[in-house]
Order: structure tokens, then C-alpha cells, then sequence
């Protein structure tokens, strides 16, 4: 059992109330009684205490630089066009609905399937860079796909979000030339053409170098060196390859782009703070660090605004210790030290098994479309630290009878929102939904 050191002022949530939502602003219990600040949950004997030894880290952080640079290796595309098809086909029988509550209609979808000129696939494949934060897309159109009238945030076109200066592998582009496909370390999907410069063979070397700093806040400034001239913001999990350590700071290599989009390299400056070398050492207090960095940020669905799911919150807390997720929470949930079968257990044998065989902040918790991070216990009450949007209250019948609005990083139990009106243990308590606990390293000897 953890013991909290201390309680931190917690923020009051704004929730929107609207229809199908919450009649109220309302801020679940947990988000008002829990310490929102991942220091609280450390154990005093251990939160220094490396998970891995140098040497492993350092091959657990090669293997992460060499899967996010594979994309500009590839010689030809990794999906075949029957694949990126049936996502046309798919959606052309449930076009679903547009940001104005509109529905799309079959014709719109041909419309876009016949931009994508499948009959030329692959008609350009070539390393790119991209030169500012992209939306992925599942058909090239910034246009969102709702399920219904209520959808929102769930746009089904959104794939991920990739951060400037993301390496990927050009596969093929629209009729016109205004979307690429692009296959990723973690996706294939479609962005905006004028997010992204080609590389060349000096750049890549460039980046293929090495060592790397990594960034450990959203929003660093990122300067050019000689000139001191603003180029971009750099998000928490970012990583580039390092020039020179100064006093006040790294010079650091980036990639923008020319008149023409060709990718060009360029020496930049970071402040000292929020930059450090990669990876940082895999301990409980500099996990915690970066939980707090991330806790409250809003919820986006597949990267949209600028913000995080729950899948891609723990991929970039990870990222700048040089650990490995994959983008979607089923694969996350498969990586690690160890995967632990939760499904066939009884809820009160899950809840033993993550006591006794969980490691705080080193432990993925996993359901079938949600991912979270296991932080500790209080009074052998699990708590959890995931991004999500809401908590619903149902009815014995699945049917939802009050939703609040959650949105955003936070820590909690299991069981959030369990106060509510009308919610029963089945429908609110997320250990009888889990299927697996994923250990990130393996457990000590």
C-alpha cells in the first residue's frame, strides 16, 4: 500500500452540457478527492531506484530511434491498395455524419476514392519530414466523419496526429496532388501535401547520427541558432538529434522546408529545463515528472486539436525514456516486460493479480478500446492514471441515462463516477472490463 505525502489543490473542470450530456457542470468525485499530482502515489524506498540498468535502457532506447527513423529506409509501401480500399468501401456504405450535423452521402466518398487514383498506387514513394504538427487522416479530407448527431469528438477520419519533424515514408498522392499517403512508424494515412518536405540522403545522415535530446514539455520554443528566429514548438516525447550541450541550452539539428518543400537541415537552439538527453532514466519520481507534465491536458480523439487519447498520453510519457509503444492501445497492451491475462479472472482475482504482481507506474491496465497506467494503491484501492472523455451512467438495459464530461488527463480509481445516479458496479467499474495487465519492464528477481 502507497501512502499519500501530500494533498494538491485540484482544478475545477468546466464541462459542457449539452445534448445527451450532463444537464449540469458536474466534476466526478474522484477528480475533487484524489491528489491530481503523480508525486503523491511514489513510494519513498523506490522512486529513485532505476527500473533497468543503463545498458538495457540505452538498447531499449536504440531499438525506439531505430523504429522512429525506419520510414525513410522503405523501399516500397508496406500496405497493399486492397487494404487502403476497403476504408473507402467501408465508409461509403456508413458516410456517417458532418461537423454540421449533416449527413455525407455514398456519392461524396466516390468522389473522394476517384481523387485517390488507386489505379496509379504507388505512384511516388520518397522519404519525408513533416515540417509542421499533421493530422493523419483515413480518406484525404479535413472534413470529420460523426457516428450520429452526438458524435463529437469521435471524427472516425481521424487516424493519429504527428508531430513536426516526424519521419515518413511517402507512398502515393491524390489526383491533385493536395494529399499524400504516408506510412509511418505507427500508421498509414493520408496528410496534407504542405505538411510535408522530401528528404535527402545528407539529412537523413543527419538524423540517423545521433545522440538525441528529447523534449519533456508541450510547447517548448525551438530557435534557429545562428539568427535566433522562431521555428516551432516542440511537444513532450519529441526528439532530435543533438549538435552541441551550451550553458543556457542545446543546438540541436531540425528540418524545415525551402520554397520548393525540399526538407532542409538546419541548427537550432532549446533551452535547458524542459530538454534534456535521451533517454531520461527510467525511474518511478521521473515518470512521475511526466505524468504531471500531462495531467489535465484535454482529451482529443486521435490526436485531434493538438491534443491526446489515451493511447497516444502514454506512447509520448514513455517516448522520452526511449520506450516503444505502439500507437493503438490493443498493440500497447501486447509490448513490455510481460503480459498478464486478465480476461477469464473474476473481478476480486483481477484486483489481486494488479496488487501483487503490478509495478507502480511501470504497469499498463488494458480494456478493449482503453489503455491506462497503474500508479499504486490506497488502502488497497487500484488508481489509475489514463485520458478520457467521459463516464456514463446506464441503465440494467446498456441503456445511458446521464453523462458527464470528463476530458481530459487525471488520475483516478477504477471506478470513476460511480456516484452518479444510476450507475450500477457493472457499468462503472472498469476491473470488470479489463482484459490484460502489461508489465514494462520485467519484474525484479
Amino acid at each position: 500500500m502507497l501512502k499519500i505525502r501530500g494533498i494538491v489543490p485540484l482544478v475545477v473542470l468546466a464541462l459542457i452540457a449539452g445534448c445527451g450530456w450532463s444537464d449540469a457542470a458536474e466534476t466526478i468525485r474522484d477528480l475533487r478527492t484524489l491528489p491530481q499530482d503523480a508525486r503523491a502515489y511514489l513510494s519513498p524506498a523506490s522512486e529513485a531506484r532505476p527500473a533497468v540498468t543503463a545498458e538495457d535502457q540505452d538498447r531499449l532506447d536504440a531499438r525506439y530511434n531505430e523504429q522512429f527513423l525506419s520510414p525513410w529506409r522503405q523501399t516500397q509501401p508496406r500496405h497493399g491498395v486492397e487494404e487502403l480500399d476497403r476504408s473507402f468501401k467501408r465508409y461509403r456504405k456508413a458516410p456517417g455524419y458532418a461537423e454540421n450535423g449533416r449527413p455525407h452521402t455514398p456519392e461524396w466518398i466516390d468522389e473522394l476514392r476517384a481523387s485517390a487514383q488507386f489505379e496509379t498506387y504507388p505512384n511516388a514513394v520518397y522519404a519525408g519530414m513533416t515540417i509542421r504538427p499533421t493530422d493523419v487522416r483515413v480518406l484525404p479530407t479535413k472534413k470529420p466523419r460523426f457516428g450520429g448527431l452526438n458524435g463529437y469528438p469521435f471524427d472516425l477520419f481521424q487516424q493519429t496526429a504527428l508531430p513536426v519533424n516526424t519521419p515518413v515514408c511517402v507512398v502515393h498522392a491524390t489526383r491533385d496532388k493536395d494529399w499524400l499517403l504516408v506510412e509511418t512508424a505507427w500508421f498509414v494515412g493520408w496528410i496534407p501535401a504542405e505538411d510535408v518536405a522530401r528528404m535527402n540522403e545528407a539529412g537523413i545522415r543527419a538524423w540517423e547520427r545521433g545522440p538525441y535530446v528529447t523534449i519533456l514539455r508541450d510547447g517548448v520554443p525551438v530557435y534557429g541558432a545562428a539568427d535566433g528566429m522562431f521555428l516551432f514548438h516542440a511537444p513532450l516525447g519529441a526528439m532530435f538529434p543533438l549538435a552541441k550541450a551550451r550553458d543556457d541550452g542545446w543546438e540541436v539539428f531540425v528540418t524545415v522546408a525551402n520554397e520548393k518543400r525540399e526538407a532542409v537541415t538546419r541548427l537550432a537552439f532549446a533551452a535547458s529545463g524542459p530538454v534534456t538527453r535521451k533517454p531520461l532514466p527510467l525511474t518511478p519520481r521521473n515518470i512521475a515528472g511526466q505524468i504531471n507534465e500531462l495531467i489535465r491536458e484535454p482529451y482529443g480523439w486521435g490526436g485531434l486539436n493538438g491534443s491526446r487519447d489515451c493511447s497516444a498520453t502514454l506512447r509520448d510519457l514513455f517516448a522520452p525514456f526511449g520506450i516503444w509503444l505502439p500507437r493503438n492501445s490493443s498493440e500497447q497492451a501486447r509490448q513490455g516486460g510481460g503480459v498478464i491475462n486478465l480476461k477469464r479472472l473474476r473481478p476480486e482475482i483481477r484486483k489481486e493479480q494488479i496488487l501483487s504482481r503490478g509495478i507502480p507506474f511501470l504497469t499498463l491496465l488494458w480494456e478493449p478500446g482503453h489503455i491506462m497506467l497503474y500508479v499504486g494503491s490506497v488502502q488497497d484501492e487500484i488508481l489509475v492514471f489514463h485520458n478520457f472523455w467521459s463516464v456514463k451512467a446506464r441503465d440494467r438495459k446498456g441503456r445511458v441515462q446521464q453523462k458527464v464530461i470528463v476530458g481530459q488527463a487525471a488520475i483516478t480509481t477504477l471506478h470513476p463516477g460511480e456516484e452518479l445516479e444510476g450507475v450500477t458496479v457493472r457499468t462503472s467499474n472498469r476491473l470488470h472490463a479489463l482484459w490484460a495487465m502489461t508489465l514494462m519492464v520485467p519484474p525484479a528477481s
